[in-house]
């Protein structure tokens, strides 16, 4: 019997185009859950069927209201809130947890640890019995330190001098922070329109094209498909790749291997590179 001598190669260039042409350019279309999509390859773009999120929601645990209800507001001059809507008090709010939905009247959303309760002063915040004025002169070296006839007076003693020390004008602020209970609540700040608010199609905007034709599909794909409204869509079929190993020596995985024998393993070698490449192995 005559050897065969293989001395010929075909270049890898050369192989691949000659598999390719005989190969179906296109698979089928299919259509599957989004759920099973990971590693399919997309047979047309796909275009959001909602907006994500699809409501104005609170972005913070705090109480919704209308922030020009807010303007004016300082630590000086409180504004009061009531809980309600605006057909039943004139300065009204309600409490919300971050992701909850704002009533449709609302347009901010103040966090819970700006929100206070108990009795507003009625001019304003005072300032504490201690608190010390920049420029009552205690610290000039000049000033005389007998302040013991003046309403404002300090005590040479009381500090104020101390490099460590820091003095201020602003007022000691001592409200209690609001809980869920209260009904009447205060802030000492105002708030801009839909701060601390995720407004409709801040991730995503209805119609907006997610994927294109031809795109492979990740993990984080699925998460904004199936937020985005889509549950199913196309993909292309996966290729069905037949895979023949030839040869008289060769034995299956398992089988008692004698002299002469082979264990056949490419094809299985081979099977996992084409699932792995999103094939179907024959």
């Amino acid at each position: 019997m005559s050897r065969k001598r293989y001395l010929k190669k075909q270049p890898l260039v050369e192989a691949r185009s000659a598999f390719l042409a005989a190969a179906d350019r296109r698979t089928e279309v299919e259509s599957i859950a989004v759920e099973e999509a990971l590693g399919r390859i997309t047979a047309a773009a796909i275009f959001a069927r909602k907006s994500v999120p699809h409501y104005h929601g609170a972005a913070m645990d705090g109480i919704a209201l209308r922030a020009e209800d807010t303007f004016g507001a300082s630590e000086g001059h409180p504004v009061t809130f009531e809980r309600g809507t605006p057909e039943t008090v004139e300065r009204p709010f309600t409490y919300v947890d971050t992701g909850n939905a704002l009533p449709p009247w609302a347009n901010a959303v103040v966090m819970i640890e700006r929100v206070f309760a108990g009795a507003a002063p009625a001019g304003g915040v005072t300032a504490s019995a201690d608190a010390v004025r920049v420029d009552d002169g205690c610290c000039d070296d000049e000033a005389p330190h007998d302040h013991a006839t003046a309403n404002d007076a300090v005590r040479v003693d009381d500090g104020c001098c101390d490099d460590g020390e820091a003095t201020s004008t602003r007022p000691t602020i001592t409200p209690e922070t609001a809980d869920a209970d209260a009904k009447i609540v205060h802030l000492l700040s105002s708030s801009a329109h839909w701060h601390h608010v995720r407004l409709v199609g801040e991730d995503v905007v209805a119609m907006e094209p997610l994927l294109a034709r031809g795109h492979r599909i990740r993990p984080y794909d699925i998460g904004a498909l199936l937020a985005a409204g889509i549950d199913r869509i196309e993909v292309r079929a996966k290729p069905v790749v037949a895979i023949l190993a030839t040869g008289d020596e060769l034995i299956e995985p398992g089988a008692e291997a004698r002299p002469g024998n082979v264990i056949e393993f490419n094809s299985r070698m081979i099977a996992a590179f084409v699932e792995e490449w999103g094939g179907r192995p024959l």
